[in-house]
């Protein structure tokens, strides 16, 4: 796992750069609680159906990356965020998991907590055809007192 983390933060520059919000601007949590996310580099809203690219990195390994919008829930309560993509045997082809002090979270001016170009490193031969298989993208986030969830039935895209 680390070894992905580190492909990751290599070639996602961007995630390292992204200054986390303090406690003296801490995020009040805006809006009911509920999870989205955006493909990268498209931007496009997930739903069920839609295309996830899966990118090549110069290291030789396989990632995607979002954006994540964590609405309905405070900073200072945010412990927790998991990303896991599985193939559809239910077996787990990609997964991260980030704990709060290491996530380098926003606040929109919504209250909205985000955070931006999250890479998601694969567990799967580089070689391997993902282009056109259908996966499922599961996000769940720990609170201090909930757990959100959310999936898509999704398309992998790109990496051949």
């Amino acid at each position: 796992m680390i070894g992905r983390l580190c492909v990751a933060l290599v070639c996602c520059g961007p995630l390292a750069c992204q200054a986390p919000a303090t406690s003296e601007s801490a995020c009040p949590g805006g809006g009911d609680p509920g999870v989205t996310a955006r493909s990268k580099p498209d931007g496009l809203p997930l739903a069920d159906g839609a295309s996830l690219p899966v990118l090549n990195t110069a290291q030789g390994g396989l990632i995607t990356e979002l954006d994540i919008a964590i609405s309905g829930v405070a900073q200072p309560d945010f412990d927790t965020l998991v990303v896991d993509i599985y193939d559809e045997n239910r077996v787990t082809v990609a997964s991260q998991q980030y704990n709060g002090a290491g996530l380098p979270l926003t606040c929109r001016d919504d209250g909205v907590l985000e955070v931006s170009s999250l890479p998601v490193g694969f567990d799967v031969d580089p070689d391997l055809a993902l282009d056109g298989a259908p996966a499922t993208l599961a996000i769940v986030v720990e609170t201090s007192g909930d757990t959100l969830e959310a999936q898509w039935s999704i398309v992998l895209q790109g990496a051949q």
